[in-house]
């Protein structure tokens, strides 16, 4: 029993009253003196709770007759048990005043008569005081117009490097496609479907399982990525698309569902490209290629389902990779409770983020019969984990997640990170920075590793326990942190409650729940909205959008502290937000809206009888108030001569609102240029597949809609016939660089690495024979950042010239 200071039942603190409910019958003197209070406190009992603001109120409700005849009594506390110190006194509440936030207070209850009573019964709780209601602010910044409608279940919206919008439609199992420039009078016309899955067999192409009955997948078709080649080389406009393609589902609460999901690349063509197969007049289709990988785990919950390619090439084939999330399947919880949670084994695919190739990598399978084997040839083979039983390479990039639906790529200063936004269950949603063999702790650790979830926490504080996640017992976050040197802490999460807010809090309306339930993430880079550059943009189907300021370094957030670290104004504050794109340029963002509110579990405000939802299926469009121009400047450009024998050339610009197109220059003389291609939209890259023996210079020109352009630097590219190809890897780097040369003749090189700014940090004079030639580099010492790689000639022509990041 709390019957003195030391056995203080712990109290939540929240804007609502959670009761706890109490009794001072059978109680004893604890000894503490009431001092300046009144009243006999001989039957007191006693709580305690952490302060989160500095003025809550601590109130006595439902107080029996027996306890209100003697009159109830209460007493603040500051210090620590032994030597408590009295803050304030009252009746059936108190306000307090001046309280210091993060430190722990204790209550005391007590009849201020000296008989001992019977059935003296009481609720406690402590509230804070409720914030000032903010109206939805979006229209503060943004312009907002409706440019589609009527989309069936959009999951995914990236904006195209041919300037267009791409989406998938999740239950529709349509890939769409339209114009970014479109506008509000268009929001009638029907989207442009370049991609339609109809029932398939076997899954090929299409879903199998019988849509019209029983419990949806969640998702359906989910993740879309583009390859960053697709306007520079017409043989990889590649697109990669994950959906669900079978399983089962029956209709029943305690049955769990079991689906399989699959990614596979589509080849697009434009209406005008040879070898459309559309019948005439040809239209723009996306046509399936192959399958990458098959026959992974699904559920009706924590699908995950978002696909990204990184930014740079990697690994010994230098080729593009694809990141996946796959969540946990809903393991343990709802309909799924008797389904093992596998987000610890690294075996499998559940509760991971997998790496896998862009494209075939050539490895052929061989005696073991497995997935990881059939699929052998897009798994990459630099990838961090094994199988424990056959050796097999897996897919698994990084484990310990719950249901992560939000994954984008970044730069921010000069450093590449892979950030990931992840549902949390009954609190702490995650934003988490995701690195090759890491731990991301679920269910062990839900957050942070804090302890706000731990077998210690049982039922004697009066509260529902909080010691279980996923069905599993937690034992203990920190020690588990600790005792896994793979563990890696988000670095934000929504929200970082103490156990007795968690436990009290976790009843009935969802949106009583410390979530937001974040369902994408992007990465707002451009300086058109002060202030905006290098924020984490992340949606939330109950709030609509959050906006996280990184630190410089890109690493953490500007605090750590809710209230500072987003935006003090809602976006799209009533809307069920499924993910957003963002216009090159800064001035626009595109956002596509949930058709339904339904959820996996109990949806609160959504309850399965009211599934209605604030503007469902729908592509907003959000324009800056103030768009201004902002003037073309070239970052970087740079070229390299590829294992085929073309010359890959890739740049880097902020461009403005007039900007209409680059346009990739050659010559052979340095004096006489004539243009090889344009590119409309990002990746900035261009494929010449046909360069000149001796040197090739090359040159971007910016054009802008009104006929003004603007040139970069020059660069030459000199390829000899005696064939020299350079593969370095792995990139990005952490100690050793591998430079291999492959050249049919010897020669002496000197090879050079300079950061940015052309501050050389390595040079070496190498001979080469006319076979494969190794070389290493101690990358160790260099600091963290992006790299050129140069290597010249004896006859100070550049032979090979390559981009690399120091992590």
């Amino acid at each position: 029993m709390n019957d003195d200071c030391a056995n203080a039942y712990l109290l939540p603190t929240a804007i609502s009253c959670f009761s706890a409910q109490g009794t001072v019958t059978g109680a004893t003197n604890s000894g503490v003196s009431v001092g300046s209070c009144t009243g006999t406190a001989d039957d007191d009992v006693w709580y305690k709770f952490v302060a989160t603001k500095t003025n809550p109120t601590i109130s006595l409700s439902s107080i029996s007759a027996n306890l209100s005849g003697s009159g109830a009594r209460l007493q603040l506390f500051s210090g620590t048990c032994g030597s408590l110190a009295s803050v304030a006194c009252g009746t059936t509440s108190i306000a307090s005043t001046g309280l210091t936030v993060g430190n722990t207070y204790y209550v005391r209850v007590y009849s201020a008569g000296s008989t001992s009573l019977t059935s003296a019964t009481f609720d406690i709780c402590v509230t804070d005081p409720s914030p000032a209601i903010v109206a939805d602010s979006t229209t503060a910044l943004f312009n907002m117009d409706t440019v589609a409608k009527t989309l069936g279940y959009p999951w995914e919206i990236t904006y195209g490097p041919d300037d267009s919008l791409w989406i998938t439609e999740a239950r529709g199992y349509r890939v769409l496609r339209v114009s970014s420039s479109r506008t509000t009078l268009q929001q009638n016309i029907a989207a442009q479907q370049i991609l339609k899955l109809s029932l398939g067999s076997n899954g090929n192409p299409g879903p199998t399982f019988d849509r019209s009955v029983g419990t949806w997948p969640q998702g359906g078709m989910e993740g879309l990525a583009i390859h960053p080649e697709f306007m520079t080389n017409s043989a990889k406009r590649w697109v990669y698309v994950a959906y669900v393609y079978s399983g089962t589902c029956p209709s029943s609460a305690s049955s769990p569902c079991i689906f399989r999901s699959k990614i596979i690349r589509c080849r697009f063509y434009f209406a005008a490209d040879a070898g459309n197969p559309t019948s005439l007049p040809h239209r723009d289709t996306l046509v399936v290629l192959d399958t990458v990988i098959s026959n992974l785990s699904g559920s009706n919950d924590h699908n995950s389902g978002r696909l990204k390619i990184g930014p740079v090439t990697e690994g010994p084939d230098n080729t593009y990779k694809l990141y996946y999330t796959i969540g946990d399947m809903g393991a343990g919880q709802f309909n799924n409770t008797t389904r093992t949670n596998n987000a610890q084994n690294k075996d499998t695919c559940e509760g991971k983020i997998l790496r896998l190739n862009t494209e075939p990598d050539g490895d052929a399978s061989f005696g073991i019969t497995h997935d990881f084997n059939t699929w052998r040839q897009w798994i990459p083979n630099d990838n961090p984990f094994t199988h424990s039983t056959n050796g097999l390479r897996t897919p698994v990039y990084s484990y310990g997640h719950r249901n992560a639906q939000g994954l984008v790529w970044g730069n921010v200063n000069s450093t590449w990170r892979l950030y990931s936004s992840e549902h949390g269950d009954h609190s702490d949603d995650e934003v988490n920075i995701i690195e090759a063999g890491k731990n991301y702790g679920w269910p062990k650790v839900a957050g942070v590793a804090d302890n706000n979830y731990t077998t210690a926490d049982d039922a004697s504080d009066g509260f529902t326990f909080n010691n279980i996640l996923a069905n599993q017992s937690v034992s203990d976050e920190i020690t588990f942190a600790n005792a896994n040197a793979n563990y890696k802490d988000p670095i934000f999460d929504f929200f970082n409650w103490n156990p007795a807010q968690i436990e009290t809090s976790n009843t009935g309306n969802i949106f009583n729940w410390p979530t937001i339930a974040p369902s994408s993430i992007d990465l707002y880079t451009s300086t058109q909205i002060p202030g905006w550059q290098n924020s984490l943009l992340v949606t939330s189907l109950k709030y609509g959008m959050f906006r996280l300021k990184l630190k410089s370094t890109g690493d953490a957030i500007d605090s750590t502290i809710c209230t500072n670290a987003v935006d003090t104004f809602p976006l799209l504050h009533s809307w069920r937000v499924r993910d957003i794109a963002i216009s090159p340029n800064g001035g626009y963002i595109w956002a596509i809206t949930d058709s339904s509110g339904s959820t996996s579990g109990p949806t609160g405000g959504f309850n399965g009888s009211s599934t209605s939802t604030k503007s469902p299926g729908m592509i907003l469009r959000l324009t800056y108030k103030n768009l201004m121009p902002l003037p073309v400047t070239f970052i970087s450009f740079s070229g390299r001569l590829m294992a085929d024998k073309t010359v890959e050339l890739k740049w880097e610009a902020t461009i403005d609102q007039k900007h209409e197109y680059f346009e990739v220059e050659k010559s052979v003389d340095m004096s006489s240029f004539v243009p090889i291609g344009r590119v409309y939209g990002r990746p900035y890259s261009l494929i010449d597949p046909y360069p000149v023996i001796g040197n090739n210079y090359y040159r971007v020109k910016s054009v802008d809609d009104d006929g003004h352009v603007f040139y970069s630097k020059t660069i030459n590219i000199a390829y000899h016939d005696a064939s020299i190809i350079v593969s370095v890897y792995p990139n990005p780097v952490k100690e050793n660089l591998n430079v291999k040369i492959n050249s049919n003749n010897s020669g002496i090189y000197d090879l050079r690495v300079a950061d940015l700014a052309g501050h050389l940090v390595y040079q070496k004079n190498i001979t080469t024979g006319n076979t494969a030639n190794l070389f290493s580099v101690n990358v160790r010492s260099w600091a963290p950042g992006v790299y050129i790689l140069k290597l010249v000639s004896s006859s100070n022509e550049t032979i090979w010239l390559q981009k690399i990041v120091r992590q």
